[in-house]
């Protein structure tokens, strides 16, 4: 078997179990309620052209089957409350706009239910991204179908409650992207990597609101995203750990810091998630240092490695760091010698970087980041949107102060 072929064996391993047969069966009992929501998602479209005329255009018969194969994804692979969602998705339009003032390659109107597809703008996106050896034509569709599915997952994220309480827009936006990849709903996902998708930043901060779930054994991927589907805040606050009053306003205050750009809440971060840890630790004797030191250190180089952070955040951080590295040598009776060996020598993280990032198949057996993986199931969808290379890894664990 080919090095690529072995590490889409191991990616579909510890991927989101997909049962095609029940994922087959699940499609076909909703095949009469999609064949009815693409005919009132075509009465929708035809709607809102008659409203706006001047501005917009009906879409081509190839959008409305693309939204139909979206859809029979959406219902057959999610595992949040699909019929609530087709009631939300029946009443959504598509259109093309006529006018270019936008980079957008689309837009989610809630007031209007309107998906207004830039096409122009996907032309565009694709011709300055096409490679060698690629299809325009090709590259155009798989464009138009991650677009088109992103865009219906932020109408799956509308409540239909209007009192129901918000999700923070920043994770509304990377949700509705990361769930392309994270639950397959791209039909390419496995031969895409991060720079294929949009909305980076917004990853990468959902990426440390997942860090909170990472050491739990009572939740997973899936429980994020019926949080954000089905607009359930309480799912989500157990998602992350924080189920009192205090511990849901100071995630709320996190969050808020998280749309204004303060980072100060990076070491607020690393305590709750390095507290995790230490209870892990405790409670699962099978936990060795080795793998304790690689997720230990993908947690650091995600949280700690911003160029944005101030020198003071950065000195708390490693305040932070230095305790955890304290509480190893003490839990493991290693020294602090013996800790920095092992942390030169610990080849997980960079195992499980080839595995989820596509790096150099420069080691000699994948299994254990498999094995890591699979024991921290929401671990790959952490890895996924933070590039760390070889090198700025070996640098970042070598430059770290033991005292």
């Amino acid at each position: 078997m080919k090095i690529k072929e072995n590490i889409i064996a191991g990616l579909i391993a510890i991927s989101i179990p997909l049962n095609m047969a029940s994922t087959q069966t699940k499609a076909n009992d909703f095949s009469q309620e999609l064949d009815e929501a693409i005919r009132k998602i075509r009465s929708n479209s035809q709607e809102l052209v008659k409203k706006h005329p001047e501005l917009l255009e009906l879409p081509e018969e190839e959008i409305f089957t693309i939204v139909k194969n979206s859809l029979s994804r959406i219902i057959s692979l999610s595992t949040n409350n699909t019929e609530e969602d087709l009631v939300m998705l029946k009443e959504v339009g598509f259109t093309i706009s006529n006018t270019s003032n936008t980079q957008l390659l689309a837009g989610f109107d809630p007031i209007e239910n309107n998906i207004t597809i830039y096409y122009d703008n996907i032309i565009n996106y694709c011709k300055n991204n096409l490679e060698e050896g690629e299809n325009l034509e090709t590259l155009i569709y798989d464009s138009l179908t991650s677009t088109i599915t992103h865009e219906l997952n932020h109408q799956r994220q509308m409540p239909i409650n209007p009192n129901t309480p918000m999700i923070p827009k920043f994770l509304l936006e990377a949700s509705a992207e990361s769930s392309l990849y994270n639950e397959g709903l791209d039909p390419n996902y496995l031969i895409k990597d991060a720079s294929d998708y949009h909305y980076l930043a917004n990853r990468q901060k959902e990426s440390l609101i997942l860090l909170l779930g990472l050491m739990s054994e009572d939740v997973s991927i899936s429980d994020y995203y019926q949080a954000i589907f089905d607009s359930d805040i309480e799912s989500l606050y157990r998602f992350c750990g924080q189920t009192s009053l205090e511990e849901k306003n100071k995630l709320k205050n996190i969050w808020k810091k998280m749309e204004e750009e303060d980072y100060s809440y990076l070491p607020e971060i690393l305590k709750i998630v390095l507290a995790n840890m230490v209870d892990y630790t405790y409670q699962n004797s099978h936990f060795s240092v080795e793998e304790n030191i690689a997720v230990f250190n993908i947690v650091k180089n995600i949280i700690a490695e911003n160029p944005n952070i101030e020198p003071t955040i950065t000195e708390e951080i490693m305040s932070l760091v230095n305790t955890y590295d304290k509480f190893l040598c003490s839990y493991y009776c290693i020294t602090k010698e013996e800790l920095k060996g092992m942390i030169r020598l610990n080849s997980y993280v960079l195992e499980c970087l080839t595995v989820t990032q596509n790096l150099p198949y420069n080691l000699p057996d994948l299994q254990k980041a498999y094995d890591l993986l699979a024991d921290f199931s929401i671990l790959k969808a952490i890895l996924y949107p933070n590039y760390i290379s070889d090198n700025h890894y070996t640098n970042l664990t070598l430059n770290r102060s033991i005292n």
